[in-house]
């Protein structure tokens, strides 16, 4: 604004000294000395250039005007996406938050309904062996640190002790014979393995012992109508002084059987 102030003067000033000069005070047109006339062209001169460089200055204003509006506008939309880029992180962090409370209470809900274990009857172990003419009956257990078959007529009978710091955790099983004829048994031949499992967390695989009264390798005849005591044996804790439930896993081939005893 300043500049085009002092243009305005310096043209206004320019044009009343060519006036004066023309003119002067009558009608005749005066005659300039050289120095005269040198100082008017100079005049001219200074005041060309210096509307020039004030039409240049307001080129370069537009033009300067014209980028910093660009830069703003830039600068907004830039800003308009770091705004919309932290409120889709902030969006995404809260999905995230409530998935993983939604999983934990989804973990919580499943462990307040685990399902329940649904076991088989003793009296499937029989058909699942395929002792189809035996019955066999659960007679309870025993917690003991030693066991012995019963002794016929005073003879030598077979035991087992248990390990130290462990009790012997003794099932009885009674193999009934209701047919009218023998029935021979052989559990030893078939590829079956035996579990027992106390209060659902003590116990293990049944012990291979020299007892002949051991279910795992049972080779026996039962006769008609009769039945004979037999045992599966396992290790449980010294401290275990009684038991609420039992299971036994039967695994023959590739079959399983679960039973509640």
């Amino acid at each position: 604004m300043k500049n085009k102030k002092m243009t305005r003067m310096k043209f206004i000033l320019f044009t009343g000294l060519m006036t004066i000069m023309l003119v002067g005070c009558g009608n005749a047109v005066p005659d300039l000395t050289e120095d005269q006339s040198d100082e008017v062209a100079q005049a001219a001169v200074d005041l060309l250039l210096s509307t020039k460089d004030t039409n240049t200055r307001l080129v370069d204003t537009e033009e300067e005007g014209r980028i910093r509006a660009e830069k703003h506008r830039k600068e907004r939309e830039i800003a308009e996406k770091i705004k919309q880029n932290k409120e889709a992180l902030k969006n995404q962090k809260s999905n995230e938050e409530n998935e993983e409370d939604g999983e934990a209470e989804g973990e919580v809900q499943q462990e307040e309904v685990a399902p329940v274990e649904t076991l088989s009857s003793i009296s499937e172990l029989a058909p699942f062996l395929g002792l189809d003419e035996l019955t066999i009956q659960s007679d309870g257990y025993t917690l003991t640190e030693s066991y012995m078959d019963e002794a016929e007529d005073g003879e030598w009978a077979p035991y087992i002790d248990a390990t130290s710091g462990n009790k012997l955790f003794v099932v009885h099983l009674i193999v009934q014979n209701p047919t009218d004829h023998d029935v021979a048994a052989d559990v030893a031949s078939m590829n079956t393995s035996f579990r027992l499992m106390a209060d659902g967390k003590y116990g293990g695989s049944s012990l291979l012992t020299m007892l002949l009264s051991d279910f795992s390798i049972m080779k026996d005849t039962i006769p008609a109508g009769a039945s004979k005591n037999y045992v599966l044996i396992t290790q449980v804790p010294g401290s275990l002084e009684s038991v609420s439930t039992i299971k036994l896993v039967v695994q023959k081939d590739d079959n399983t059987l679960q039973i509640g005893l």
